[in-house]
């Protein structure tokens, strides 16, 4: 069943797009981050997102993020390879609707740094 949520976490702008979600080098380097370091893309395929907790909204009254939510990203980031513009680093709290697409996943470039 769907329900509302709650998602922490950080994104970041990469210094090498790799197409939208539809595109093969997209998918492959999505699952690639899922799987091994905790990573994700948004659909654009130009921004790093790293979840630090993710829970359904009917239990939360209050959200806080990690003991370090950066440091945990970095580490992530670092052994992930891929390279980001350090200066676009930004915690996002999402409340969305996990019966449709997530708005930190559905982000651009241009609504995260305008």
């Amino acid at each position: 069943m769907s329900s509302q949520r709650i998602t922490v976490g950080v994104i970041a702008k990469m210094k090498t797009p790799v197409g939208n979600f539809h595109e093969e080098a997209h998918q492959d380097l999505n699952e690639k981050l899922e799987d091994n370091f905790g990573l994700a893309l948004n659909y654009d395929g130009d921004i790093l997102i790293y979840t630090d907790s993710s829970q359904e909204s009917c239990y939360v009254g209050l959200v806080l993020a990690g003991e370090d939510i950066i440091s945990g990203f970095e580490r992530k980031l670092q052994a992930s390879g891929v390279e980001i513009y350090p200066e676009t680093v930004k915690i996002f709290f999402d409340h969305w609707y996990d019966g449709c697409d997530s708005n930190h996943k559905q982000i651009s470039v241009s609504q995260a740094w305008k």
